[in-house]
């Protein structure tokens, strides 16, 4: 599902217009987007959590030619389920 289709699928559930539920969920992700840059982490009871997390530099290799390389130390976004989602996601309904 992307973006989009997101949109069309709340403004159906709420009965509204799809550029209306575009604009409330923009409002949405970038309210996320501003935690996570601040470096808060963002939970959503049931369903799980978003959270940064620091990775260290680390040596690599370019498999083509076995050149090695070093990957710079960087941030990346995680998501961890929360219990109700991976219930769901298990169960056999």
């Amino acid at each position: 599902m992307n973006k989009k289709t997101l949109a069309e699928a709340v403004a159906k559930k709420m009965n509204c217009a799809v550029t209306e539920a575009e604009k409330y969920f923009n409002a949405f992700y970038t309210s996320i987007e501003e935690a996570l840059l601040s470096g808060d982490s963002v939970s959503f009871s049931g369903i799980g959590t978003f959270k940064v997390k620091e990775k260290a530099q680390k040596a690599g290799i370019i498999p083509s030619s076995q050149q090695k390389i070093t990957i710079p130390a960087r941030k990346v976004v995680s998501f961890k389920a929360g219990k109700t989602l991976m219930e769901k996601l298990n169960s056999d309904n």
